[in-house]
C-alpha cells in the first residue's frame, strides 16, 4: 500500500472510532431510507451535488454531524459536453488512490454510492463566482491531491470533501463555512467543516 493509501486509511479508521464514541452518546436514530432521486432540468456549473453513501465512512460523518442528511459533496461542472463531480475521497480499501477526482456525475449518483442526494446553488452569487470555484476545483484534481485524512482546515495540501468546496468558492469570493463545526471528538477535537455547515450557511439554495 502506498503512504498516500496507508494515511488515508488510518485517519478513517480513527474517525470511524470517534463516529462510534459520539454515536453512543446519543438516541438511537432510524436509518435513512433509499429515495427516488430525480435531477433538476436546470443544473448550472458551480452547483453542490450533496449524497449520502452506503458506506463505513459515510455512516461516520453522519454519526458526527449536529444535522445529519448528508455525508458527501461535490462541485457540478461540464467536461467535454459531460456533467461531471469534482470531488475528493479517502481509500476505499488497501492500495486504492485516495483523494481528489473528476467524476460522471451519472457514476456519482449511481445507486451503488448514492441512497439519497440534493443539488445546491448559490442563493446571490453570480455565475462568474460559480466558474471562478469550478476552475479552480479542476486545478486540485490536476495537481493530483492527496485526501486529507487529519481533517485539518490549516493544511490546504490535502483535502476532504467539504474542504476542496470551501476553498474552492473561497477562491471566488465566497466563504461557504464562515463559522466551521467544532467537534470535542474523543481522538482529534477542533474545527471542520461538515455537509451541514455548508448548507446552514446561508449562502446555498436548494434547486428543484
Amino acid at each position: 500500500m502506498n503512504r498516500r493509501g496507508a494515511s488515508g486509511l488510518l485517519s478513517g479508521v480513527i474517525l470511524l472510532i470517534a463516529a462510534w464514541t459520539v454515536a453512543a452518546m446519543r438516541p438511537v436514530e432510524p436509518e435513512f431510507a433509499v429515495r427516488p432521486f430525480v435531477l433538476p432540468e436546470a443544473l448550472q456549473e458551480g452547483d453542490l451535488v450533496f449524497r449520502t453513501g452506503h458506506d463505513a465512512v459515510s455512516g461516520a460523518v453522519l454519526a458526527l454531524d449536529p444535522t445529519p442528511q448528508f455525508s458527501h459533496v461535490g462541485i457540478l461542472a461540464r467536461r467535454d459536453g459531460t456533467w461531471v463531480v469534482i470531488h475528493s475521497l479517502p481509500p476505499a480499501f488497501p492500495g486504492d488512490l485516495d483523494g481528489v477526482r473528476v467524476e460522471s456525475l451519472r457514476d456519482y449518483l449511481s445507486i451503488s454510492n448514492a441512497r439519497q442526494a440534493a443539488v445546491y446553488r448559490l442563493t446571490d452569487g453570480s455565475r462568474e463566482q460559480a466558474r471562478v470555484a469550478v476552475m479552480e476545483a479542476f486545478s486540485y484534481d490536476r495537481k493530483r491531491m492527496a485526501f486529507d485524512g487529519d481533517f485539518d482546515l490549516d493544511d490546504h495540501r490535502r483535502l476532504y470533501c467539504t474542504e476542496l468546496v470551501w476553498l474552492a468558492f473561497r477562491k471566488a469570493g465566497i466563504d461557504l463555512a464562515p463559522a466551521p463545526d467544532w467537534l470535542n471528538l474523543p481522538l482529534r477535537a477542533g474545527y471542520y467543516v461538515l455537509p451541514s455547515t455548508l448548507i446552514h450557511s446561508g449562502a446555498l439554495t436548494p434547486v428543484s
